[in-house]
């Protein structure tokens, strides 16, 4: 995959108070590409879904603890184990300057068929299901349809058989 990116380009569409989210996919071996109408005119006109490089897991973690219970947020060693261990399954929606990430996705693989408290807890490489474990947006972008474009987006290129031939399911705590 060239550089591991999808591109999500933000168009504003919106004929009336109710916004629409429209995903177009095309998927090719050498990139995913996604046009995803994103509300809101805080957000730059294009962004970008790529790998998250170990450099970003501080913010990332500050973004997690912001956004869950702390019963429930991962901690910034969890998530640093995850993108060390499982960083094909880890990827973050950037501005496409490429500073910080306005959100992310994260997951680990298992050979379990369900979700369960070991299975969330450990990265299996040669595993067919996808545990996502976290969809996190910050909150100034929150509400404008970011995490369901990323998700879609995400999903698309984890199963793409060209990106992770492995992946057969995701699973997902709702």
């Amino acid at each position: 995959m060239s550089n591991g990116r999808v591109f999500l380009r933000s168009i504003v569409h919106c004929s009336s108070p109710l916004l629409h989210l429209c995903l177009m996919a095309s998927l090719s071996a050498a990139l995913t590409t996604t046009t995803v109408p994103l509300a809101g005119h805080r957000f730059p006109k294009s962004l970008v879904l790529k790998r998250v490089p170990a450099t970003d897991v501080p913010y990332i973690a500050e973004m997690e603890g912001a956004s869950y219970p702390a019963d429930e947020a991962a901690t910034p060693e969890s998530l640093a184990f995850r993108q060390s261990n499982a960083g094909e399954f880890f990827w973050g929606c950037y501005p496409d300057d490429d500073t910080k990430p306005i959100g992310f996705v994260c997951g680990t693989l298992t050979k379990d068929e369900t979700l369960t408290h070991d299975s969330m807890g450990t990265h299996e490489p040669d595993g067919s299901s996808l545990c996502i474990h976290s969809v996190c947006v910050g909150a100034e972008c929150r509400r404008h349809g970011v995490a369901s474009a990323m998700l879609r987006a995400y999903s698309k290129a984890v199963t793409s058989p060209s990106a992770s031939p492995t992946v057969q399911r995701i699973l997902l705590i709702a």
